[in-house]
């Protein structure tokens, strides 16, 4: 799949006062999108394992300083980060025909090819346009 260029954009300071990055969307072994992976040079992790305590809002606040996002523009970009996490997992299971656990005895109704491909190549990247526009308006100012 033909994928979007978007840069690493830095989201923050972490409390060890690392320079935290979110490295940008890309298509992994045909069939899904790696998105919302933040490192430093001395980790690496996804958003949604900072603290599962906590929503995904909270988590970033707590986790980071110097945050380049205004408060209204870092809940949407939580609002972005979750409902792709939910998107993907639904994609998943339309592309494997079930959770992968076992063979799901209902992946006959499950497995949907077009219900995948629309999630994969309009609904996921559109939120990944939104979630950008948030930093290139941040940069803007």
């Amino acid at each position: 799949m033909d994928t979007v260029k978007y840069p690493r954009v830095r989201l923050g300071v972490s409390k060890n006062n690392d320079v935290v990055y979110l490295t940008p969307p890309s298509w992994e072994c045909g069939f899904a999108w790696s998105w919302t992976w933040i490192g430093s040079p001395r980790f690496h992790t996804q958003l949604r394992c900072i603290n599962k305590e906590v929503n995904l809002y909270g988590a970033i606040n707590e986790y980071l300083t110097d945050i380049p996002l205004s408060d209204k523009d870092l809940l949407t970009f939580s609002e972005l980060v979750a409902t792709f996490y939910a998107l993907k997992e639904v994609a998943d299971i339309h592309n494997r025909g079930g959770s992968h656990y076992t063979t799901n005895p209902m992946a006959y109704l499950l497995k949907d090819e077009d219900r995948c491909n629309h999630i994969n190549q309009v609904l996921l990247p559109a939120i990944f346009v939104e979630a950008y526009k948030l930093f290139e308006r941040k940069n803007d100012n």
